[in-house]
């Protein structure tokens, strides 16, 4: 470790691999570019970002794909063991599952989920493989383990053994500067005219994929249809099919199934920065996942006052807590049942809307940072300790700690 030249104190270095979380743009991007920025505010700690510094374009071509392929595990077993040499770091930080195993320092690892084990026919064929090989070794390569919820550290243990002392479960936070109620309506009118959007909707946001058991709220949205309720609503699908996480076909079918062509709006990709306004013009944000590590989207509409409906599976209890009407995931007319409880129920939406801000505001990522920290310094006092001697086995000489 350094020295701060100003309290004198200890501070640890942490390579903060941005090779794969710097490419996705929600989730665990959001996850590793949220923290990284409060780990910089934290005492103590020296983030030290580092990434793949020329990726492979290739095209889109089959080779293409391939030379980036090789191009990414060259970097991530090799480039980055000799990037965190280089910098002299205490340790690394993986924060998007995957890491070398040749590292020079100690590794801690975040695994947000997994949905590959659990759920293995959702996934592409190729990427599968790849994660089954490679997470399950770097699990045991690790020092540590963070986990996005309590769910989640028990599925770790589950799956892989690992022991309880070694998970560290940290709740993801929100950004309230960004996710807030807003009374600016030109702005929110703005982002209405730039998507094509007329309220009142129901919003989903995330990826299309299979897990998020978005079929489900499609038919829960379309027997309201049938019954006469939501006249005006339409279903507002903020996100894309991710590649290697197909679901986008069984969607459209569900759209076709149920009459809904002309009330189910897919919006593609939402820029980060037009997200705040899309929840504040939202009536409701509806998470029927199947599996979620944690479900951030929750999190964001109950800061910007919007209700929120989720099901009772993995991590999502967590997040929600008292403050959204929770269902389970296959049972469509409950979930139907709660949409139109949480949109006309007396009294219903205020208090969802009252609770949800006040859970929303105690997940801040200051204090994921500090919880993170705190894994780190275990990490590295473990590392420094000298290792306990065997009853009535030979004494050696250790070599001291050396603070870099």
């Amino acid at each position: 470790m350094i020295r701060d030249t100003a309290t004198g104190s200890a501070v640890m270095r942490v390579a903060w691999d941005m090779t794969h979380a710097g490419r996705i743009k929600t989730g665990t991007g959001v996850y590793a570019r949220s923290l990284l920025a409060a780990l910089e505010q934290e005492p103590g700690v020296q983030a030290v970002p580092v990434c793949q510094p020329h990726p492979a374009s290739g095209g889109a071509s089959a080779a293409g794909k391939v030379a980036r392929g090789l191009e990414q595990v060259w970097w991530t077993q090799a480039g980055l063991a000799r990037e965190a040499r280089r910098q002299r770091v205490d340790l690394l930080h993986a924060p998007a599952f995957v890491s070398s195993l040749f590292l020079p320092c100690p590794l801690v690892v975040t695994v947000h989920d997994l949905a590959y084990m659990r759920y293995p026919q959702h996934f592409a064929r190729a990427w599968l493989y790849y994660v089954r090989l490679l997470v399950p070794a770097v699990v045991r390569r690790a020092r540590a383990v963070i986990t996005d919820s309590h769910h989640g550290k028990q599925e770790v243990m589950r799956y892989f053994g690992t022991p309880a002392e070694r998970v560290h479960a940290v709740h993801l936070g929100v950004d309230h500067a960004r996710f807030y109620q807003m009374n600016d309506r030109s702005r929110m009118a703005a982002v209405a005219n730039r998507f094509g959007l007329r309220s009142p909707f129901i919003l989903h946001t995330g990826a299309l994929a299979a897990r998020k058991n978005i079929p489900a709220l499609v038919e829960a949205f379309g027997r309201l249809k049938r019954a006469g309720a939501c006249r005006e609503h339409r279903l507002v699908l903020a996100g894309v099919e991710t590649p290697g996480l197909p679901g986008r076909a069984a969607i459209v079918t569900a759209v076709e199934r149920w009459g809904l062509e002309r009330d189910v709006v897919f919006l593609g990709h939402v820029p980060e920065e037009t997200l705040p306004a899309l929840y504040n013009l939202a009536d409701l944000l509806v998470m029927p996942s199947l599996y979620e590590g944690f479900g951030l989207p929750l999190l964001e509409a109950m800061a910007c006052g919007i209700p929120v409906i989720a099901s009772d599976s993995s991590s999502l209890p967590e997040v929600v807590g008292d403050a959204g009407l929770l269902v389970p995931p296959r049972d469509a007319p409950a979930l139907a049942e709660a949409i139109h409880t949480a949109l006309t129920g007396a009294g219903a939406r205020e208090q969802m809307i009252e609770r949800g801000l006040k859970r929303a505001a105690t997940f801040t990522w200051g204090r994921t940072a500090r919880e993170t920290a705190r894994v780190y310094r275990q990490v590295i006092d473990r590392v420094a300790a000298p290792a306990p001697i065997a009853k009535g086995a030979e004494e050696v000489p250790c070599l001291p700690h050396r603070s870099r």
